[in-house]
Parts: structure tokens; sequence; C-alpha cells
């Protein structure tokens, strides 16, 4: 066939067509096929599973399936929820788990997370045994504790109703403080991690509906703290709310260590002796009529102690020792000077409906060496007028008897007395004859059954009118009222 005949033939036919110059007698081969294209596909069967080290809280994780290399080690990724990653390692064996789609950000090394601005903090006094709602805010809120007076030993605190996360410590005032724990539902874990850089590992299911506790125990949500070994010191549990709280936590004082005891009368030679006496009838409401027992209440160190009646010379004369009823005195007339009923005799009663003072003596837990705190309230509308006395007895031991000597036993030769340290001070909380608020006394004094007392503070809790005919309630300071002072 000549070369002008082949021009005829058809180039597409799918048959092989050789063609050979019969001049030359060459063989002209077909072109090579083209290679086949890459599998588009980044998790096939070939390639490398990249080790993932989750910046916020060090967890590792592992990648898809990746062809070639195209990630290096201590490279910066995130994944399809920008968590960012660092890129610890690979292998080619497939991890077990779910496994991440990764993207790089261009960077190595977890970004640097700024510390959260520690806040001013606020701080609440806590007595043992209370409790108290934690607030919604941002911030560090702080409890003290009170632990003056009391024996070194195991302070019993519990945080409840923990949704928000929160981070908490506890430590002895002055001291410094642990290591924060944090405790929270997984709700947040979100807003967690961008206020703290923190993942979720230390946070609780959100399926705990009414939130979680402080926990110290397989069976107890009682969180243990003991004080240093020096009695006395208070105890700090600080809350730290990075993100606002939205649950109402409350915050509860379980129990505390006892209360160094006051000293026993019968190593100092003195009892104290504290009386309140009303100096005209407790009248309530507007009108005057007469209140009730309920309506005055006397608490000294958390103890209420009730009122006889509330007729015009009724009261209390507290012997701050020993709850067993026997103490005795010599002579029942004029213990004190003056006209009072309580200064005129040691111990009255003519009936329900007229005055009565009948000595009683309290537990030796109910007063310690240290700070004593006594609170008189009138509740709303209630108008009470009395007198308070705090003495300093000599006490001794009389033919086997515990005696109270004071100036009516007319016995100064062989220990009685004519005067006394102590205070002796008139006061009205509530308006006679008008509305008026609730109002409180509180006098804080130390140095009990050691013939010097120390009256330490007082405030007048009370509500002041405007000219407006507004009102707000404020506190006086009235310790310039109750001064110790020698009294007969």
């Amino acid at each position: 066939m000549a070369i002008e005949d082949i021009r005829k033939l058809n180039v597409r036919s799918p048959y092989f067509v050789e063609v050979v110059d019969e001049y030359l007698g060459v063989v002209t081969p077909p072109p090579p096929p083209p290679p086949p294209p890459p599998d588009p596909e980044p998790n096939g069967t070939d390639g490398f599973y990249y080790r993932l080290t989750r910046c916020s809280d060090l967890s590792i994780f592992y990648s898809i399936s990746y062809p070639a290399e195209p990630f290096n080690s201590g490279e910066r990724v995130e994944d399809s929820l920008s968590v960012s990653y660092v890129i610890s390692g690979s292998q080619e064996e497939e991890p077990a788990g779910v496994k991440k789609t990764i993207t790089t950000t261009g960077l190595t090394g977890c970004p640097e997370v700024e510390e959260p601005e520690i806040p001013e903090s606020t701080t609440f006094n806590l007595s043992c045994g209370l409790q108290t709602a934690v607030p919604r805010t941002v911030g560090i809120t702080k409890y003290r504790i009170d632990g003056a007076d009391r024996e070194a030993g195991t302070f019993e605190y519990r945080i409840t109703d923990v949704k928000t996360p929160i981070k908490y410590r506890a430590y002895t005032e002055g001291e410094a403080p642990p290591a924060y724990v944090t405790i929270g539902l997984d709700s947040w874990a979100a807003q967690w991690l961008e206020a703290t850089g923190e993942g979720a590992s230390s946070l609780s299911p959100s399926s705990s509906s009414n939130g979680v506790s402080t926990i110290s125990g397989a069976s107890s949500d009682v969180f243990h703290i003991t004080s240093a070994a020096e009695a006395g010191k208070n105890v700090i549990v600080e809350i730290f709310s990075p993100i606002t709280t939205i649950s109402t936590m409350k915050m509860f004082v379980i129990s505390c260590p006892d209360v160094e005891a006051a000293p026993a009368p019968v190593d100092s030679g003195f009892v104290t002796v504290l009386t309140l006496q009303a100096t005209q009838d407790i009248h309530k409401g507007s009108y005057g009529s007469l209140a009730t027992t309920n309506d005055v209440m006397v608490v000294l160190n958390g103890l209420l102690y009730s009122m006889p009646n509330v007729k015009n010379g009724s009261g209390l004369r507290l012997i701050l020792d020993d709850a067993s009823p026997n103490y005795t005195v010599l002579d029942n007339n004029f213990p004190y000077s003056g006209n009072y009923p309580s200064s005129t005799e040691w111990s009255y009663n003519e009936g329900s409906g007229a005055k009565q003072m009948t000595p009683q003596e309290i537990s030796s837990t109910g007063v310690n060496s240290g700070t004593n705190t006594l609170i008189i309230t009138a509740r709303e509308n209630v108008n009470f007028k009395f007198i308070l006395r705090i003495a300093q007895h000599p006490a001794q031991i009389i033919n086997g008897a515990k005696v109270i000597r004071h100036r009516g036993d007319n016995a100064i030769s062989t220990g009685g007395v004519s005067s006394f340290n102590g205070l002796t001070t008139g006061f009205m909380l509530g308006e006679p004859n008008s509305i008026s608020a609730q109002e409180t006394l509180t006098l804080e004094f130390s140095g009990v059954n050691t013939g010097t007392l120390v009256s330490e503070s007082a405030e007048w809790y009370h509500e002041i009118y405007t000219n407006f005919g507004d009102s707000y309630d404020f506190t006086h300071d009235v310790i310039n009222q109750f001064g110790v002072e020698t009294i007969s």
C-alpha cells in the first residue's frame, strides 16, 4: 500500500493500525496511556493517623487517615469545632475510637491562654451551724467561718446545688491557700473553656438536674478541713466564679470544733452573773396592748432564753457557769444597790401575772473564754424597756455549797463585797405606743468568770425616719453606753 492510500483511513478507528513506511520499513508505536487520577478522599486505607494533643487539657485524640504527610510534629491544627490541638506523632495503624477531621492553622504550639483576671473579693462572716445563699455573680466570694475561742480541730462545710461551674478552696485565715478544686455541670463547657482555657474533664454530666455538691468521700457530701494547731483561728472558704452563676448555690457551715470553755469559778474565784429586767410592761402595737414572751428574744452565744412573762420587773438572771442548779446565796435581799426589783431581791416569783425572776445556771459550753455575744431583739411594733447588768461576783465553797457573794449578805469580812466589776445600763428597743420596725441590741463582752469584765462592742440596729415620711435601717455604735466600771 502506498502512503497516499493510508491517508484515506479513519484514524479514529479503535483497531490497531500499524503504519509502515514502505520506503524506510519503520513501525510507529501508539502514544502511552495517561496515569490514573489520584484518590481524592483523605480517609483512605493507606496513610497516617495523626496523634492530637488537645491544648485545653492535654487529652489525646487521633485524626482520620491522611495520605502522605501533610502535617508536621508540633503544628497547631483545629477540628470542626475550632478546638486547638498540636500534632504529637503519627502512625499507620488505625487507632480505636472516634477520629477527628483537622485543618492546619499555619501556627505551631498551643495558643497562649491569658490567665483570667482575679477580681476583687467580697468576704462574709458565717457562724457555725448557719447557711447562706451564694450570690449570683462573677468574681470571688469568701466566707469567714468564725474560729475565735474554738479549739483546734475540724471545720465541716458544704457547698450545694452547684450548676454553673465554680472553683473553690478552703484554708486557715492568714496561711497560703491551696489550689482550687473545680465542680459544676458540663452544660457550660464552652463558656468554661472560653473563660478559663480548661476543658470539661472536671465537670459533671448535665443530667445532674439539681447540681452537684462538694464531696469528701463515697458516702458523704461533707468536706472536712482541719485548722492549724493553734486554736482560735478562722477558716476561709473561697468560691471563685469565672462565669456568671445562674444557679442558686448554698453555703452551709455544718460543724466546728468545740468552744474553749470559760474558766471555772472554782479556779478563778469569780462567777459572772447577767441580769436582764423589764422596767415597764412590754407593750405591742400603737395602742399599747401587752406583748407576749415570743415578741422578745434573748440569745446568748446562739442559745435562746425566754423571759418568764412581759410584766414590769420580770426578767432573767443567768449564772454563767455550770448547768447544775447548785449555786446559792447567803441572803436574798439587796444583791445590788438601787430600787429595781432585781436589785432589791436575788429571786422572786409573784405569779404568772406579776413579776418573776428565777436565777438559772447555764452550761459551761454556753459561754467561752473569749468573746461572748448577747443579742436582745424586740419584734416589729414591740416596745421593750429594760435594765441590763453584768457583774463579776466572788464565788466560794461554804460548808460544801457553791455560794455567790453579793453586797446584801453583810459578810464582807468573810468574802462578801460592797461593789463589783461590771456594767449596768438602761436601754429601750422599739417606740412606745407607736409603730416601729424590729430592733436589735448586740453586745459582745469577754472576761467571763475572771473578775474583770471587758465590753468589746455594742450595736443598736433600728429604723430611722426621714422628713419625707420614708425610713431606712441603720446600725448605731452604742458602746459608750456599755462601759465597764465599779458597780454596787
